[in-house]
């Protein structure tokens, strides 16, 4: 038997809400006997009668409601948080992935695999604002952190709960999440899946994405290089400040023979000098830092303590 957990964020999207739920049934119906499954809809602090239409929604759905809008990592965090399964499914309420695409997600979720990530084949979105700064992204995402994953934008992905207990998501951290996978070591798989046009609303997103985008994938890459060992990164930078003090003492300490020349002014040396000290004493001090977070990662649970959230409505 093979069960799993649907979580569905959303925000303001109430026209949506029945006609998915529909397309998720009817999928789901369509693949026969040897699966369980439970749909979570995590309704974003949404203004309009999204709430309403969920309320409205039976078994095996269910409802969680944040107090105020948290952003989407929270709210698949929620959504994680309250799954009965280990198999997580995660899609937009926007309509624009197919609950089709599930059942084949399922199927290449081997024992081998802990992820499998959508790639929106023939992707319906406007050619400047969405389509290019994604390639553009995904680009830079490949080549910072080496994770080959084709689109990081989209959400309809399958992953087992273990690597979100391990990887808490706040902020934007979806929209790399395959990125902090891989870099824990999960193995990862992608297909093409469905996209389709947006019927209801706007996207709840815009150009400023890009700059939160770009952002979260250093902040992947120097999270992972920080928790594992975080002397060593810590100690590269200090090796980089400490040479570079010793370089300005020594291009000082020529200068002042040249200055007994005629060839430089004192305000020069003087400058020299104390750049000199600053980085030396930087130095010194990014490795009593490296040092310091090296302890408290050993000595530290590995558990870290979920985040709390305000929730209402769970039925």
């Amino acid at each position: 038997m093979q069960r799993f957990t649907i979580v569905v964020p959303l925000l303001n999207e109430s026209e949506s809400i029945p006609i998915l739920a529909g397309e998720i049934e009817n999928a789901l119906n369509s693949i026969g006997e040897g699966y369980e499954w439970e749909c979570i809809w995590v309704d974003d602090g949404s203004t309009d009668g999204s709430w309403k239409e969920l309320k409205k929604l039976k078994s095996p759905n269910k409802a969680l409601k944040l107090n105020r809008n948290m952003g989407q990592s929270s709210a698949i965090m929620a959504g994680c948080d309250y799954a009965s399964y280990d198999l997580i499914v995660t899609l937009d309420a926007d309509l624009q992935n197919n609950p089709a695409d599930i059942p084949r997600l399922l199927t290449e979720l081997e024992d081998d695999i802990d992820c499998v990530c959508g790639i929106r084949k023939n992707r319906i979105d406007k050619l400047f604002s969405r389509k290019i700064p994604s390639l553009a992204a995904n680009w830079l995402a490949r080549k910072v952190t080496g994770v080959p994953v084709t689109d990081l934008g989209c959400t309809l992905r399958i992953f087992r709960k273990r690597l979100v207990l391990d990887n808490r998501l706040i902020g934007e951290m979806h929209r790399v999440l395959p990125v902090y996978f891989h870099l824990s070591g999960a193995r990862i798989k992608e297909i093409e899946v469905d996209h389709r046009i947006r019927k209801f609303g706007t996207s709840k997103y815009g150009l400023e994405r890009i700059f939160k985008f770009i952002a979260d994938i250093f902040l992947a890459k120097v999270m992972k290089r920080i928790t594992t060992r975080p002397l060593y990164f810590f100690g590269s930078i200090s090796t980089i400040l400490m040479l570079s003090g010793v370089l300005f003492i020594i291009i000082m300490a020529s200068s002042v023979v040249k200055y007994k020349s005629g060839f430089q002014f004192p305000i020069g040396q003087v400058a020299l000098l104390f750049g000199g000290i600053a980085c030396i004493s930087l130095g010194v001090l990014t490795t009593l830092i490296g040092l310091l977070t090296e302890v408290v990662i050993r000595k530290s649970d590995d558990k870290i303590e979920n985040i709390k959230y305000t929730l209402f409505g769970f039925k």
